[in-house]
């Protein structure tokens, strides 16, 4: 905190200048990370003795080597052994509002000016999905920035069509929401900003795929779109412009930019990321752009995904973006730090994520927080404030003093001065603003448990970038904020963390296992002794032994799973008739009520209308009838979430058991081999890391089982706040329906077509068939759909193989200093994590899966079980 204790006098200012006149460009390399064994295992040293390794094996085996597949294999495995094996990256969503500062917050994260489209760029929205990664090592090009453009499928694309095409024609046809045919016209209710940012967007995406406006007026009339022509005429001229890519995209579709600069880069794709004027652009084509770089936080193998701001009006891609979200680890939600703690729609996101990911992994970031207003600042009282605006009143009189004496020198030090305190107000200002928006997101969104504490961070992202433009930054250049108080430093370090624990375990079994496991491969092929038949045979029966448990294993669990799905589905089933009296008395006595321009205000909105949003009567304080759906089905998804979750807990327990059945018949298959003792003994030895391994992936199978089922009756029941549900991918389709049934046409009276029965009598009566039509009720329709998601070889020893095999043997002394000397670099306590290194039964799992022949085992009974039909296992495949 700022007080006057820390503050320069201006006796001492003269000496402090000296030393800030100018500073050097910020280094954020030096940053301090987190204390983390990660970050004091010297990783370069590692890489650079694994390459050592792998270097020395490729000079002693030629690539010329012919027919002598194992030295071969070697050969190649030792290239691999250059690289450490790390596993999926962590996946950070970034989201926001439009206009919250997101791309130049990216910019700061990576020190990067350029790298993301801002509204200094001349467009403050970013349209597209953008991934930042790292390069690969594979990667086909030297150059420096590579951008990965996917685009949308063709079905993807008729879909986008028919939302955009479906609010436009609504709006277009406004005048048409009465009940009357004859009768006088009234005006529409006066279009509310939702839908004009509906036509906006619909004209800005067909003006892009047909090019200009003239060529989408030709193309579009109302006959068109509902006989479904012009969506077709969309998709293909989609296609048209697909196809001007071919130069550019390869066998995948996928388009490839590159670029040495990240600005050049950005010009190439921000006809893809957004709307430019006077270009040709295909954003609205665009699923998402990756832009893979060389970065030390990408490094640590994380991913930053850039997701459009809030407010997009195409249902589907907000829906796919939705998606999104629930895959990525961590979402940061960025917002202007005015605004950040009183916009309901950022604390309902923060909620809907912390549901979704818990709030460890939910970062709220305050963006913009040295924006102030300094006439308001000036106004600000208090001890804090009122002590350093005397200093400034006081600086400036001397200022004038200092100018009519004609002092140029002090009033040049006096000036200097008054700026020092003057950005020594703002950052008493930035402190006590961020303390308060800090308490203020805490009351709101903090959990009752000890862990449930929401972070929050704030930052200056153009401050930040200040103090990496040029090699030394002048005192009348410098910001308010020090690099630190930016905050950028603070968020990296978190992001930096992110992924230590798992980095350092990659490693250390890389280094642990994989390395000396390829230097036993190449010990056993350099030695003929070693290398026998016994050890291959047991590898040939492991291989059957597995072909063989596989399959049974997914037959079972397949069963136990449906078994348990059907049974909540039946419990769901018994009540139906209850749910759908409460969905007839919905449909026919609320929805159906609406006046005509109320009851189409809904239909084009999908359903529903915010408080606020419309004026048409019965809809003065909005109206969702999803939500209606979903109050009414929330006891049967609830139930369905009661059985699935004791499923859960049967299907670990099983999975389990089926996996220790196989362990012991691998064990009993080992004592009782051909081979000889020592080969079974290391064939054991060997496999003890490899059943540690599926052990821990069974339980994360159960844990992300778990949290999948989790989202899904979120997902259902929307306690998430988000309205893109189950029930909206049910119902939309059906909405759309009846928006687009007319009834048939009596006459035309030279304006329009006069119906004979009304436009929306006819589609009221519509809805309530599809609804509460006793032969194919809404209640009895299948939601399980939705509610479902989961050998040695032999070969000839030529004479040139056995001078490689000499020449390693004699290789191998040195390989295992190099090998050991990795290992002592690593802390203690990094290998007890790691773990251990080193009567014949039938493979029968159905008394693990099967209940009532576990009971009678219990009882001492010997069941025998007839194993699964070969039918059912090919069924299966």
């Amino acid at each position: 905190m700022t007080t006057m204790a820390n503050i320069v006098s201006s006796e001492d200012f003269p000496a402090y200048i000296k030393e800030h006149r100018n500073v050097p460009r910020y280094d954020q390399s030096r940053e301090e990370r987190a204390p983390h064994a990660w970050w004091a295992l010297d990783k370069a040293k590692i890489v650079e003795r694994l390459k050592i390794i792998a270097d020395a094996v490729c000079e002693v085996i030629p690539e010329a080597t012919k027919g002598d597949k194992e030295l071969l294999h070697m050969r190649r495995t030792a290239d691999g052994l250059k690289n450490i094996p790390y596993g999926p990256p962590v996946k950070v969503a970034l989201i926001g509002p439009q206009g919250a500062g997101k791309s130049k917050l990216i910019n700061a994260l990576f020190g990067q000016d350029g790298l993301s489209l801002t509204g200094d760029d001349g467009k403050a929205c970013t349209s597209s999905i953008i991934r930042y990664a790292q390069r690969g090592p594979s990667s086909t090009t030297d150059a420096t920035y590579i951008a990965e453009i996917a685009f949308m499928s063709t079905k993807d694309i008729e879909k986008m069509c028919e939302t955009h095409a479906r609010a436009y024609f609504a709006v277009q046809h406004a005048d048409e929401d009465s009940e009357d045919e004859d009768g006088p016209k009234r005006k529409s209710v006066e279009q509310d900003e939702a839908d004009e940012r509906a036509k906006h967007t619909a004209q800005e995406v067909f003006n892009t795929i047909f090019q200009d406006e003239d060529s989408f007026a030709r193309a579009w009339s109302s006959e068109k779109y509902c006989t479904g022509e012009f969506v077709g005429h969309c998709v293909l001229a989609c296609e048209k412009l697909l196809n001007t890519l071919e130069r550019i995209r390869d066998r995948s579709g996928v388009a490839r930019l590159v670029a040495e600069k990240p600005k050049d880069l950005l010009e190439k794709i921000k006809p893809f990321i957004a709307k430019v004027e006077d270009e040709f652009s295909l954003w609205a084509l665009v699923e998402k752009i990756t832009i893979r770089f060389h970065n030390p936080l990408l490094e640590q193998n994380i991913e930053i995904w850039d997701l459009p701001g809030w407010g997009d009006t195409n249902t589907d891609r907000t829906r796919y973006i939705e998606g999104i979200k629930a895959i990525v680890d961590v979402e940061i939600i960025a917002a202007d730090t005015i605004r950040i703690a009183s916009e309901d729609v950022v604390i309902t996101n923060v909620q809907a994520a912390a549901l979704n990911h818990g709030l460890s992994n939910v970062k709220v970031v305050a963006t913009k927080i040295d924006v102030i207003d300094m006439v308001q600042l000036f106004q600000c009282s208090g001890p804090r404030y009122d002590e350093l605006k005397a200093l400034i009143e006081a600086t400036e009189a001397q200022i004038n003093l200092a100018g009519d004496e004609d002092v140029p020198a002090k009033s040049d030090t006096l000036d200097k001065f008054r700026t020092y305190l003057e950005r020594k107000l703002v950052q008493r200002e930035i402190m006590d603003r961020t303390q308060h928006i800090s308490k203020e997101l805490a009351s709101k969104l903090n959990g009752p448990g000890p862990n449930d504490v929401l972070q929050s961070f704030h930052v200056s992202a153009v401050s930040y970038m200040s103090w990496l433009k040029k090699e030394k930054i002048m005192f009348r250049d410098q910001p308010a904020l020090s690099p630190h108080d930016t905050g950028i430093p603070g968020l990296r370090e978190y992001l930096f963390s992110l992924r230590a624990d798992l980095n350092l375990d990659e490693c250390a079994r890389h280094v642990f296992w994989n390395v000396p496991y390829y230097i036993d491969k190449l010990r056993r092929a350099s030695n003929n002794d070693e290398r026998d038949v016994g050890f291959r045979d047991l590898a040939d029966t492991f291989d059957k032994l597995r072909e063989e448990f596989i399959p049974k294993m997914m037959v079972h669990l397949k069963a136990t799973y449906t078994r348990h799905l059907n049974k909540a589905l039946q419990k769901m089933a018994s009540d139906f008739s209850f749910y759908k009296g409460q969905v007839n008395t919905m449909v026919e006595k609320v929805w159906v009520e609406l006046k005509a321009p109320g009851f189409s205000k809904v239909l084009k909105s999908n359903g529903a209308v915010k408080a606020g949003n419309s004026r048409a009567k019965g809809l003065e304080n909005g109206c969702d009838w999803n939500m209606d759906l979903v109050n009414i089905f929330t006891p049967a998804f609830k139930k369905w979430d009661n059985f699935q979750s004791k499923a859960l807990l049967d299907f670990d327990i099983r999975l389990r058991e089926g996996f220790d059945t196989f362990h012991l018949n691998l064990m009993d298959l080992m004592d009782h081999s051909a081979s000889t003792v020592h080969t079974a003994e290391k064939a054991k030895s060997r496999y003890t890391l490899v059943r540690q391994g599926v052990q821990a992936g069974l339980g994360g199978l159960i844990q992300k089982m778990s949290t999948k089922h989790g989202l899904l009756l979120r997902h259902a029941i929307q306690d998430d706040g988000r309205k893109n549900g189950l029930m909206a991918s049910l119902t939309d389709p059906i909405f759309d329906e009846v928006f687009k049934a007319l009834p048939k046409v009596k006459r035309n009276n030279g304006k329009r077509d006069i119906y004979e029965t009304p436009k929306i009598r006819f589609q009221k009566n519509k809805l309530k068939t599809i609804f509460t039509d006793d032969n194919y009720h809404f209640a009895d329709r299948e939601y399980s759909a939705d509610l479902r998601s989961l050998s040695p070889h032999l070969y000839v020893v030529t004479q040139e193989g056995m001078e490689i095999r000499s020449k390693l043997q004699t290789l191998l002394p040195q390989l295992e200093e190099i090998a050991e000397s990795m290992r002592q670099d690593f802390p203690d306590g990094v290998t007890d994590q790691l773990g251990q290194y080193g009567t014949q039964r039938e493979l029968d799992l159905d008394p693990v899966f099967d209940t009532s022949s576990k009971k009678r085992k219990r009882k001492g009974q010997e069941v025998k079980i007839k194993q699964e039909t070969g039918l059912k296992q090919n069924r299966l495949r």
